[in-house]
C-alpha cells in the first residue's frame, strides 16, 4: 500500500493533495519585479487573499506604496523594501495558509484579471469565530498573449476560469465551486 505519491507536481497522500516544495520553491524563487507595473501585477493575486492573511498586511501595505507613481516607473529596491518583498513571499508558504485538498470541503476559486495578466487562486473557505477567511491550495498565474490583452474584463475573467479548471480538473469536476471574482456583470 503507497501511502504517499509524488504526480504531477502534487504530494499525494489519503485524504490530501498539496503542493510539492518544489513548486513552492518556484513561488519563492519569483525574480522581483523591476517596473510598479510588474510589482503590481505580483500583488495583485496577494491581494485577494490579504484579508485571510493577518502576517501579509504590512508587507503588501510597503509594497503598494512603492508601485505607486506612475505605470512602468523603475523601482529602486531599497532594503526595508526588499525586506518586504521576501516577508510576503514567505507568508505565501506558512503552513496555516497553504493547505492540502480535502475532497469533503467547498472550494473557492478567486479570479483576477487585467490587461497585462491574470491569476486565479484555488482555497478552502472556513469560519472561525464567527469570520469568514480562505486557505489556499495552489495558485495560477497568467501572463496574457497579444490577443488575450485585447480581451474584456468579462472574457479575461471567463478565461481565468477556463485556464484554472484546465489545470485543476481533478479538484473541480463534480464539486460545488464558488467562484469569486470582481467583475460585477459576471
Amino acid at each position: 500500500l503507497v501511502k504517499r505519491h509524488v504526480m504531477l507536481g502534487a504530494d499525494i497522500s489519503h485524504g490530501a493533495i498539496r503542493a510539492t516544495e518544489s513548486t513552492i520553491d518556484k513561488i519563492r524563487a519569483l525574480p522581483r519585479p523591476t517596473t510598479t507595473t510588474s510589482l503590481r501585477r505580483c500583488t495583485a493575486m496577494v491581494t485577494a487573499i490579504a484579508p485571510h492573511i493577518p502576517a501579509i498586511r504590512r508587507p503588501l501595505y510597503e509594497l503598494h506604496k512603492a508601485a505607486k507613481g506612475g505605470a512602468g516607473r523603475k523601482l529602486t529596491w531599497s532594503a526595508e523594501l526588499a525586506a518586504s518583498y521576501e516577508r510576503m513571499l514567505a507568508e505565501l508558504d506558512h503552513p496555516s495558509i497553504t493547505v492540502p485538498y480535502d475532497s469533503r470541503r467547498p472550494l473557492c476559486l478567486l479570479t483576477d484579471w487585467d490587461k497585462a495578466g491574470g491569476s486565479a487562486i484555488l482555497a478552502h473557505p472556513v469560519c472561525e469565530d464567527g469570520r469568514w477567511r480562505l486557505q489556499l491550495i495552489d495558485i495560477l498565474m497568467h501572463r496574457n498573449t497579444d490577443a488575450e490583452a485585447n480581451y474584456s474584463a468579462p472574457e479575461g475573467e471567463l478565461m481565468m476560469a477556463r485556464l484554472a479548471l484546465a489545470k485543476w480538473p481533478h479538484y473541480m469536476v463534480a464539486n460545488v465551486v464558488y467562484w469569486l471574482t470582481d467583475n460585477k456583470p459576471l
